[in-house]
């Protein structure tokens, strides 16, 4: 939503990934992060508890580390969100924007230590493909309604996996696909409610999505350095200019 008189050309490099499990994968996950430049790390399918500490995940003193692990019992094992920031960023939890049923994290962080004239706001989400998805969508339109509407000049970054075969998101641009009336509408809400955010990762294979409101590159580079399981696909790097 902000205006390009607002873009301050300040790099940021972040990664998305969809882990599907950092339990037996934390010390690939702290190497990772400690040998790269990465600022902010985006995670969904985290599958932690409380047993693992955010010290083993990460140098504390480098970064502050942001955790949603799924703790109710009504879906299966699994799930989870976590966002790895730079400590330098002084970013802060927006616990106002969390809702129990819902597996949605907000991180703000201020124009000031960015350097930038707005704030940056980040959303990570993971919806689990099950019978109430469209509820769930509902109510992460619901957050981002609170979050985009009293702050129209600010920066934004969604990211996540929505689990939407409704939508084609391979095209460059979402195109709604016929997959049910309920399921069909949520996702246009979804849709219409995003529609400032660019797609910035059309080519991020699966039902994964970022979306932000400013310019971006991927990152190669970065992906070429890191240690990656071959099984893990879902990742992505990429530089944003704000």
């Amino acid at each position: 939503m902000s205006s390009t008189l607002n873009r301050q050309n300040i790099g940021l490099s972040l990664i998305y990934h969809n882990v599907r499990g950092l339990r037996t994968k934390t010390n690939i996950f702290f190497n990772n992060l400690s040998i790269s430049q990465i600022d902010i790390a985006l995670i969904t399918e985290s599958w932690l508890c409380p047993s693992i500490l955010d010290s083993e995940l990460c140098d504390s003193a480098r970064f502050d580390v942001f955790r949603r692990d799924r703790t109710t019992s009504g879906d299966a094992f699994g799930g989870g969100v976590l966002i790895a920031c730079a400590r330098r960023f002084g970013a802060r939890r927006r616990f106002d924007l969390e809702h129990d049923d819902l597996e949605c994290m907000c991180i703000s962080i201020p124009a000031r230590t960015l350097g930038s004239l707005c704030d940056l706001s980040i959303i990570c989400a993971y919806i689990p493909p099950n019978q109430i998805l469209p509820s769930r969508i509902q109510k992460l339109c619901e957050i981002l309604s609170q979050l985009f509407n009293p702050h129209p000049d600010d920066h934004f970054i969604l990211a996540g996996d929505f689990n939407l075969p409704c939508i084609d998101w391979k095209q460059g641009h979402p195109i709604l696909l016929k997959k049910g009336s309920i399921i069909q509408n949520t996702a246009t809400e979804l849709l219409n409610l995003t529609a400032f955010l660019g797609q910035l990762l059309a080519t991020l294979p699966g039902p994964f999505l970022v979306l932000g409101d400013f310019n971006c590159e991927l990152m190669t580079d970065i992906l070429d350095s890191l240690n990656i399981p071959s099984l893990i696909a879902e990742l992505i790097a990429f530089e944003l200019m704000l």
